[in-house]
């Protein structure tokens, strides 16, 4: 093909190395978020009995996410 410039073995090595960096660091966010993060493991305890009572936050943040996800869909919609 015309004007293609073929990569050497190292380019494509480094651009292999780099991706799986930017995989590395996307899981280890997402880890840090769901996993370690003190807010949700102070949210969504591992003992139940460390949270007594019905638990409804999961239920209201579900339909929180909902109404939004439903206003950024349809906004253009609603206006009117």
């Amino acid at each position: 093909m015309k004007g293609k410039i073929c990569k050497s073995a190292d380019d494509v090595q480094l651009t292999k190395d780099r991706d799986e960096d930017d995989k590395y660091k996307f899981t280890s966010m997402v880890s840090y978020i769901f996993y370690d993060n003190p807010f949700f493991n102070r949210l969504f305890p591992l003992i139940k009995q460390q949270k007594p009572g019905t638990d409804l936050y999961v239920f209201v943040a579900s339909v929180q996410i909902t109404i939004v996800a439903y206003i950024f869909i349809f906004y253009s919609n609603m206006a009117g």
